[in-house]
């Protein structure tokens, strides 16, 4: 029985004749592609609603939940120019490759794999009386914004072409925040923000009781003032045209998420206890088109640099038997290796293992959803029992250290705000960490001082 993710092609007929895409056949790719993203369920209220949620899970017995089916005639022009549309649109399904995340025999057979914990917070509902700013992935994120070049058929028209540099437009790079432009733009900002139904003053209330007036909603950095815009254009300083129609895409984004907020949560302070060998298993993952020692390449590829290829199969201090992720991820893991042999003159278990989307955590502010790349392990025997300290690291490229500060700022707060809490009282202690972002070109200092502390116990 055909159930709702199946598509078929009732008539035969094929538009082709020429190198170009038929309009029918990219019409079909997008029907496709329409069909795949249409995953209106979730198993938790934690889930996102309309996003698919197990495409990289290769194993997982839920992708069928998924999962669409084409029926079409075998006819091999017509399936050739197919699969070319579905590239153009970007599903290409030819460059899906499956890794395996494979837990080594000598890490489960260790006490810490079969009886540890690891500590992970929940989500509580919040009073929206307790909302006092815009979710940091809304306010911290950059919305890119291009304006049209200004350039006309006439132009070129007058223009001699004399070469390739004389219908070349130069553009230019401008990012401002909304506070910054109100500060010269008011009037700007006021007209664009009115543009969306959901900022009128009343709607606004309902979200951000907190919030006294619209100016303060523009300008204070916890709401509009911090969100921030890049603009490309043609002009040196963009003019109040550019700022509207920049402000409109931004705040039209922006609208979008908060109308599919429908209620706020904070992460609470209490982390509570897993049992690690429920949360860590072998996985199966999909990547797309993975290369040049990037993700979805193993850590010992001849196409990683030289300095960050490691046979992690060798090495007992990293769980699983390779590492998939980002080139940024390989350089943290190369660099930590550094520090293994210091560490064990200090701690009698020392373990790092990769997050393959197994675990999550919630920011204590606004329950954003944050799942750290690795989490470092570490165990010092006591006369009772043992000290253990648990240690979230996340590596982030550059283009991404503004976007994800929030993540950072969450890390660092841990410390101070996390708390362990176990059903059972025992002799052990356990303390929950994060460090700085690991990024080699911007937070390698604090990186160096975070294992320095680590070392020097």
């Amino acid at each position: 029985m055909l159930n709702l993710f199946d598509i078929v092609r009732l008539y035969e007929t094929r538009q082709s004749g020429s190198k170009k895409l038929s309009p029918a056949t990219v019409a079909e790719a997008q029907l496709i592609g329409r069909g795949a993203r249409y995953c209106p369920f979730r198993l938790d209220e934690e889930q996102p609603k309309f996003q698919r949620k197990y495409d990289e899970d290769a194993k997982s017995s839920l992708r069928i939940l998924e999962t669409l089916y084409y029926h079409c005639q075998n006819d091999h022009r017509y399936i050739t120019e197919l699969k070319s549309a579905l590239r153009e649109i970007g599903l290409d399904t030819d460059k899906v490759v499956q890794r395996d995340y494979i837990l080594k025999d000598s890490f489960k057979d260790e006490k810490l794999y079969k009886e540890g914990k690891i500590f992970l917070n929940k989500r509580q509902r919040k009073n929206r009386d307790d909302v006092y700013n815009l979710t940091p992935t809304i306010r911290d994120d950059i919305y890119r914004y291009e304006a049209v070049t200004g350039q006309t058929g006439l132009d070129d028209v007058m223009k001699e072409k004399n070469s390739a540099a004389d219908t070349k437009v130069e553009t230019k790079v401008k990012r401002l925040s909304v506070k910054e432009i109100a500060a010269d733009n008011y009037a700007v900002v006021h007209k664009a923000l009115l543009k969306q139904p959901l900022f009128k003053f009343k709607t606004i209330s309902e979200y951000f009781p907190n919030v006294k007036t619209i100016r303060e909603f523009i300008t204070a950095d916890a709401y509009l003032g911090g969100v921030k815009i890049e603009i490309k254009s043609v002009e040196e300083n963009p003019s109040p045209a550019t700022l509207y129609n920049a402000l409109n895409y931004a705040l039209e984004k922006i609208a979008l998420s908060l109308s599919n907020t429908e209620e706020v949560y904070y992460g609470t302070e209490e982390f509570y206890e897993e049992d690690i060998r429920h949360v860590f298993k072998d996985k199966s993952v999909n990547y797309t088109d993975p290369h040049d020692g990037g993700i979805g390449i193993s850590q010992n590829d001849l196409s990683v640099k030289q300095d960050r290829k490691i046979d992690l199969s060798e090495e007992d201090w990293f769980a699983y038997t390779d590492n998939f992720g980002t080139s940024e991820e390989k350089a943290f893991v190369a660099y930590f290796k550094e520090y293994v042999e210091d560490l064990r003159k200090i701690y009698n278990k020392v373990f790092l293992i990769r997050n393959e989307r197994v675990f999550h955590i919630y920011s204590f502010e606004d329950d954003e959803r944050f799942e750290p790349d690795y989490v470092l392990f570490l165990q010092k025997n006591s006369s009772d029992g043992y000290e253990q300290i648990q240690i979230f690291i996340e590596p982030k490229g550059n283009q991404l250290l503004d976007k994800d500060a929030w993540k950072e700022e969450f890390l660092l707060q841990l410390e101070e705000k996390a708390k362990a809490t176990i059903k059972f009282a025992d002799d052990n202690q356990y303390r929950i960490r994060g460090f700085h972002l690991f990024n080699q070109e911007h937070r390698m200092q604090e990186i160096k001082t975070e294992f320095a502390a680590l070392v020097d116990k």
